[in-house]
C-alpha cells in the first residue's frame, strides 16, 4: 500500500502542492487475522488505516466514497461452492473432492459459471463504491487459454488456517467446506 500511496504523491505534487491524507481500507472476513496484518504496517507509514468487515463479494462502502479501489489475488475466492458439485444427483458432483483432477469438465464448468457470477457481483459492487472518475486495480492469476490444468484447487471464503485445523477438510456433509477457482483460464476473463 506504501507504494501505492507514494505513487498517488507524486502525481500530485506535479499538480498541485496540497497533499491529501490518505485512508488505506483493510477488507476481509471476521475470522481473518486483521492483528497480524495490522502489527506487520510500518508506523511511519503515510497512510491511516482500518479494516472493513465482510465479504468483497457484495458492497462493503458506501456509494461513491472511494477514489482507487485495489485488489490483490482475492478474486479466486468463490462466495460459496458451486450447488451442482455437491449434488450427488448431478453432472458436475464432484464426490466432495478438495481437488478438481480433469476428469469431469461439468464440474470444472460449475466452478468457472461461480466464477464469473462472483467476479460480476465484484465488478458491479466496486462500481457502485468508486467516485466518477475513480480507479479501480486489481491482481488476478489466469491461465493461458491453451492450458487446461489436470489438478485444480478449490476452497471457499473460509480463513485457511481454520482449514487446517479440520480433519481431512469435511464438513458433516461430506463435502470440502472450501471453494476456489484455482485461476480461470485467460478466455474466462475475456467473456467475463
Amino acid at each position: 500500500m506504501q507504494t501505492i500511496v507514494e505513487s498517488i504523491k507524486e502525481k500530485i505534487e506535479i499538480v498541485s502542492h496540497q497533499i491529501p491524507e490518505f485512508r488505506v481500507f483493510f477488507n476481509d472476513w471476521t475470522s481473518n487475522d486483521f492483528n497480524t496484518l495490522f502489527a506487520s504496517l510500518s508506523l511511519e507509514r503515510e497512510y491511516y488505516a482500518a479494516r472493513v468487515l465482510g465479504s468483497f463479494h457484495g458492497r462493503v462502502f458506501p456509494k461513491a466514497s472511494h477514489h482507487l479501489t485495489y485488489s490483490s489475488c482475492s478474486l479466486s475466492w468463490l462466495s460459496e461452492v458451486p450447488k451442482e458439485v455437491l449434488d450427488p444427483l448431478s453432472l458436475a458432483w464432484n464426490k466432495g473432492k478438495i481437488l478438481y483432477y480433469g476428469d469431469k469438465n461439468e464440474v470444472l464448468n460449475a466452478y468457472s459459471a461461480q466464477f464469473a457470477k462472483d467476479l460480476d457481483s465484484f465488478l458491479k459492487a466496486r462500481a457502485e463504491e468508486l467516485v466518477f472518475g475513480g480507479l479501480m486495480a486489481f491482481i488476478h492469476g489466469c491461465e493461458p487459454i491453451e492450458i487446461r490444468t489436470s489438478l485444480k484447487l478449490v476452497y471457499h471464503h473460509s480463513n485457511f488456517w481454520d482449514l487446517v485445523s479440520w480433519t481431512w477438510l469435511r464438513r458433516k456433509d461430506g463435502s470440502d467446506g472450501i471453494a476456489v477457482h484455482g485461476g480461470p483460464m485467460a478466455v474466462d476473463m475475456k467473456v467475463v
